[in-house]
Parts: C-alpha cells; structure tokens; sequence
C-alpha cells in the first residue's frame, strides 16, 4: 500500500531564531510586519508551511517542534511546528535540543570553512611553487617591502600571486619587464651616484654657455598656451663632465639617441643641480 500524499491548506509559518536556534511559528502571519524570536528578540525569517499527508509516517514531536517547513506525515501539515505557537509551552529539553542544533550546525560550518581555507591555501601554494619553477624570476614577487622597492604596479601583482597562486603569461611578462627595468635605473642611479661622490661628475652651469655632448634621451612635453595643448619634443644632452641639459628638439636637424650635438644655450637650474634646462638654442652643430 503506497502513501497518501494530499496537500493541506494550513497557513502556519515557521522559522529558526539564527542566533539561539529556537523555533519560531505563527498562525497569523502578516508579510513586512517583521517576525521575532521570543526568547532573544531577533528577528526571524518565517516559511510557510508545505504540508502532506503521508499515512505512513507518524505525527509525532518531530513534527509539533520542527522548525523547517516542509511536514510529510500522518497530520499533513496540521500539527507542523505547532509546539512554538504558543511559546510558554515549550518544553525545555526542546529549547535545549534546539539551541544545540544550531550550535552543532554552526560548528559544522566553521570546520567546513576551516577546510575550505586549508585546502585553498595548499592549492595557493602548490601553484606558487609551480609558477616559480616555470617562470624564472618570479620569485622575487615573495620578496618583503615590494612596494618600497618597485611601487604599485608590481605589488599589486604580487598581491594577487600570493592570494591566487596564479598568473596569466601576460601578468608575468609585465611584472618581470617592470622588475628588470627597476633594476636596471636603480643600477644605474648607483652608478651615478658613486661619480657625484667621486666628482666625477659636475654640477651644472647656468648662464650662457657653449654645450658639447651626446644625446641620451628624448621626452615629450605637453604645455596649455592660449587654451590649446601644445606638445614640445624634448632631447636630453649627457656632457662630458657628465652632467645633463634638456632641450628643445631642434626641428632643422634628424637627431638621434647616441648622436653628438654641440651648442650655444642659455642654462637655467633643473630638478637638481646635476641637471639643467636649456633655451635659446643657436650654433648647432649634430655629428
């Protein structure tokens, strides 16, 4: 003989208090009215009840405290939860059950999210060891102070290497070119340095003077004259008594990086006194 399965019309609802775990329930349920746990005060989120019958089952307490709304049983939802209407008559070995429920479930949660983060931080770290060993040089992203030492850029992606284990072949190209290129301009600031001590290299003159050096460089200079943008190439000129001058690309001549200039300027002090910045170019001679 199979069950009888005929739905109920009860309009009951009922719900689980989330911080004691007692069960809430009501047969006169008003939707935005807002619902709260007799014992706590917290508020409660209530189902309303789904109920069955099913002379096969039994209705017993499990079903007169239940706090799920779900009820496949012999009273077909009549009885479900029907021990929490009237909250003064709640047993307390319910009380008890209930508030150990929900203690046993959240301790279940929290060891599932202990694992979860114990198998990601092995996962993080067999795909950091993995990376590391197919891409030299990026070991470097689990060196201390990376922002100090290579700004933001390079931080930001060790951040995202150490949290994920992984890197896309274009985030790893980037961050080794940042990587060389830092070290390269630290190399050869040091270098510089080392002849400023030694006075190997001089410090700029201001005034009239005649330049004679080689072009190390060029940048673009972008100025609002009259309300329009205007770019400026610029050139930078290494002498040798090794201080630098920037200045204005002449346009009558095709210069290039390595090229030999020589000219007439009037030098006024740059960003430091290594440095200068030269106007009223004449006598220009390239090569």
């Amino acid at each position: 003989m199979t069950a009888t399965l005929t739905a109920t019309a009860t309009e009951r609802y009922v719900g689980r208090c989330p911080n004691c775990g007692a069960g809430v329930a009501t047969d006169n349920f008003v939707r935005g009215a807002g619902n709260f746990c007799h014992a706590c005060n917290t508020a409660v989120v209530l189902k309303k009840i789904d109920g069955v019958f099913n002379d096969h089952v039994s209705c017993d307490d499990r079903c007169e405290f239940a706090v799920g709304p779900a009820c496949s049983c012999a009273c077909g939802g009549e009885n479900h939860s029907i021990g929490y209407v009237s909250w003064t008559m709640v047993p307390v070995w319910i009380t008890q059950r209930d508030a150990k429920r929900l203690n046993d479930a959240k301790d279940r949660k929290a060891t599932r999210a202990r694992q979860t983060k114990t198998d990601r931080e092995a996962a993080v770290s067999v795909g950091i060891e993995r990376m590391i060993n197919e891409a030299a040089g990026l070991e470097i992203l689990l060196s201390e102070d990376l922002y100090e030492n290579y700004g933001y850029f390079v931080s930001d992606i060790a951040t995202q290497f150490k949290t994920n284990g992984q890197l896309s072949d274009r985030q790893i190209s980037s961050v080794l070119n940042a990587v060389e290129k830092i070290n390269t301009q630290n190399a050869l600031q040091a270098v510089r340095e080392t002849k400023i001590a030694s006075g190997v290299i001089k410090p700029a003159p201001v005034g009239k003077v005649t330049v004679t050096g080689t072009v190390v460089g060029f940048y673009t200079q972008e100025t609002n004259f009259n309300y329009e943008l205007q770019t400026t190439s610029k050139a930078i000129v290494e002498t040798s008594e090794g201080w630098k001058v920037a200045v204005t690309k002449p346009a009558k001549f095709e210069i290039t990086k390595g090229d030999k200039i020589s000219f007439n300027a009037t030098l006024k002090a740059g960003s430091d006194e290594f440095f200068a910045y030269g106007t009223y170019l004449s006598k220009i001679v390239v090569g």
